[in-house]
């Protein structure tokens, strides 16, 4: 193994060059710090499912760098596995929030396997271990194996249902240990403590203590006290001050407490002058009680090093320290005072509300909601500020957040105004990603159609295809787009179907194999609901034509026809309007011809003069200068019957009877047609032709008609008989 440079940051692919046949997933991120000789080791895997024996070998790699601290940062390891991790050179150890065992089954009894596994190896170089995290242990078996670490001197257990027996195991087990972290862990009796006389730091954040406070006086090295929102309040004067000394002052059994966290804990102003009096060497105080907060201010020169932290300070540090409840009555107290603040501590400010939202996007939806609409209240102004690479990185945490929320939330009513702003949609440099997070907020959620217009209108424009194919558009999308697309016509929301319709078109003009799905949603009858929202927005009106034209060519080119509504007639008409001038136009033209002639399939279209004239332009127009075969999608067999169609009903006046009559006499020039029908087949179909025009009103069109009846007679003598 060649020798290796510390680095501060290595790759996967740089770690699978090391290591001999690509031992590591492709997933997998491994993140080397030196940051004053402390290097860390960090493993972040995003497949869930178990890693391969060979990857293990990254731990063996820690050698080379002789890392303090192993992060396995939620890897899904099995129990019989951790042995590996024993070989490290580290000094602390994590598991993660997200560590299970191998078979879900186990997660009830995995400190039992997890901790056989320690014990049996050893572990007398580990400072550290940090056990954090809502996973369901047997912690009175965990704090028995803790006898596995004669060198503890950190331990974290926060958010662990620890009960009160684990506590003396813990004391006796851990002897010198000098940080402890039992915050939101459900012990009641902390009078064990008393025994870890080295402990240098207590964070016991949200505890419920009932009994055993006075033990607390016995730990004389305490530096850092963290005791916010737990059930002390009537206890913390007596508990602060032992005794008087020898001009009477108030003592502190902690004489090196440096810092000291009191925040939701209601104190009077007299007890907070008899803490803070006892204190001379305090560096730090965290309170939220205004009433305390006033004393302290008072009593400001009795500390001439005392760091008086302000709202941005203190919403940093909770936000580091996992404390919601904080950062909301931080952040409700700030809401309408953005304005007073200087334009860097407001930069501050949107960064600290982007991390709690994208923190407690699917945790606290309360401090979801005040967090983004204080992004929203500093996006506008603030974000223009910003650098190219700061703007970059606070629209991706806006779409880390719209990543975690979930479907029925309403939270995201404040994300997509932001992400909609014209200076995300001029400046991201990501189209694919927003769009993509854009496309699924369509989906999802009827209530953002207006918020996320702006964003796939813009994109749309601006998108390649290339990039629109990599939104990976899919079946599903279009379904919930066709729901919408005909919710919003009936509605005649024009916005909102100007934003459907343009979005449909470019991604099935992306990837043509899609417009199958959009015939199998009725995508044409939706797109007639389209045209006629849309009659006074020309450039949606004209992107619906385009968009009916692929569908007609698509569907028609199989020789079906479907039974239209009404609206699909004014459909077909503004088709032929559109593409009888021109030469474009004609094979979705011809479609049209065998759509009117299946007169059967919609006969209410012979009731509108209006489209009437529009088919026979397009019919004469088609005949007189291509082959009816050309283009027309259909065998002239299938043509010929439609004209059969038509001339049954006898009833659609000279203008489509005189269309038909040029039909047939195209037909007659077109070799297919003379090899499938013999002279006695188009003999009846010119017959029955003759007989509807004797039965219509007389007209410059029969007597053209007529004329061209006998032309071809004489043109045929052997075939008709005069008596045409």
């Amino acid at each position: 193994m060649p020798e290796i440079a510390p680095l501060t940051l290595l790759s996967a692919q740089k770690v699978a060059e090391l290591i001999e046949n690509d031992a590591l997933p492709i997933k997998l991120c491994i993140k080397l710090s030196d940051k004053a000789s402390n290097q860390v080791l960090a493993v972040f895997y995003d497949n869930y499912g178990d890693l391969n024996e060979r990857t293990w070998k990254t731990i063996y790699l820690s050698g080379m760098f002789a890392p303090s601290v192993l992060d396995l940062g939620g890897v899904p390891i099995g129990w019989n596995e951790l042995p590996a991790c024993q070989s490290g050179t580290y000094t602390r150890f994590k598991l993660g929030h997200r560590h299970r065992t191998e078979r879900e089954e186990e997660v009830v009894s995995e400190a039992a396997l997890l901790f056989r596994v320690l014990n049996e190896t050893s572990w007398d170089h580990l400072t550290g271990l940090d056990w954090s995290g809502r996973r369901r242990l047997k912690w009175y078996s965990a704090a028995t194996m803790l006898s596995s670490f004669p060198s503890l001197t950190t331990l974290n257990v926060a958010n662990q249902q620890v009960p009160s027996r684990a506590v003396p195991k813990i004391a006796s087990n851990c002897p010198q240990l000098r940080h402890l972290n039992i915050s939101e862990t459900g012990i009641q009796n902390i009078g064990p403590l008393e025994r870890l006389e080295h402990l240098e730091v207590l964070i016991m954040h949200n505890l419920d203590v009932e009994s055993g406070v006075d033990a607390l006086k016995s730990l004389r090295k305490l530096r850092v006290l963290d005791m916010s929102t737990s059930e002390l309040t009537h206890t913390l004067p007596a508990l602060f001050v032992v005794e008087q000394s020898r001009n009477g002052a108030a003592a502190s059994p902690w004489r090196e407490l440096r810092s000291i966290d009191i925040g939701g804990l209601e104190m009077s102003p007299e007890a907070m002058r008899t803490i803070i009096r006892a204190h001379p060497k305090l560096g730090e105080i965290l309170i939220l009680d205004n009433t305390a907060s006033r004393v302290v201010m008072e009593q400001h020169h009795l500390w001439p090093g005392l760091q008086v932290l302000g709202e941005i300070d203190l919403l940093k540090r909770y936000l580091a320290l996992d404390r919601p409840a904080f950062l909301l009555a931080i952040l409700e107290s700030m809401q309408n005072s953005t304005h007073l603040l200087t334009p860097e501590h407001r930069y501050d400010l949107l960064k600290i509300s982007l991390k709690v939202s994208r923190k407690y996007a699917k945790v606290d939806e309360q401090l979801m909601e005040i967090s983004s609409e204080l992004t929203e209240q500093l996006w506008e102004d603030t974000s223009r500020k910003l650098s190219n690479a700061e703007f970059q990185r606070a629209v991706g945490m806006l779409l880390d957040i719209a990543d975690q929320i979930e479907r029925d939330q309403d939270t995201d009513q404040h994300i997509w105004p932001i992400l909609a702003c014209e200076n995300v949609l001029e400046r991201y440099a990501d189209p694919v990603r927003l769009g993509r997070a854009a496309l699924r907020i369509l989906r999802e959620s009827f209530a953002t159609y207006m918020i996320c217009n702006r964003i796939v209108l813009h994109l749309m424009r601006t998108m390649s295809s290339q990039q629109i194919k990599q939104l990976q558009v899919h079946v599903g999308h279009f379904r919930a787009m066709f729901s919408a697309l005909e919710e919003f016509a009936d509605l005649e929301m024009k916005p909102n179907v100007r934003c459907l319709v343009f979005l449909i078109e470019a991604v099935a003009n992306a990837d043509t194999s899609l417009v199958t799905a959009i015939l199998a949603f009725g995508g044409l009858g939706r797109f007639a609901k389209v045209l006629v929202v849309c009659d006074s927005d020309q450039e949606c009106e004209q992107a619906a034509l385009r968009m009916t034209r692929q569908l007609f060519t698509r569907r028609f080119g199989k020789g079906e026809i479907p039974k239209l509504s009404d609206q699909l007639y004014h459909v077909l008409a503004k088709l032929m309007v559109r593409d009888i001038s021109s030469h474009e136009g004609l094979s979705v033209s011809y479609m049209c011809v065998h759509t009117l002639l299946a007169a059967s399939a919609f006969p209410r279209m012979w009731d509108s003069p209006h489209l009437i004239n529009i088919a026979d332009k397009a019919i004469v127009r088609l005949v007189a200068n291509y082959p009816p075969s050309a283009n027309i999608g259909i065998g002239c067999d299938e043509l010929c019957r439609r004209i059969e169609w038509c001339l049954e009903e006898r009833n659609f006046g000279s203008r489509l009877m005189f269309a038909l009559w040029n039909v047939l006499m195209g037909l007659t020039t077109v070799p297919e047609f003379k090899e499938k029908y013999d002279a006695s087949n188009v003999k009846q179909l010119v017959e029955e032709i003759a007989c509807g025009i004797i039965e219509l009103e007389g007209s410059e069109k029969i007597v053209k008609m007529a004329q061209s009846i006998v032309t071809f007679r004489d043109s045929n003598p052997s075939t008709y008989p005069s008596s045409i």
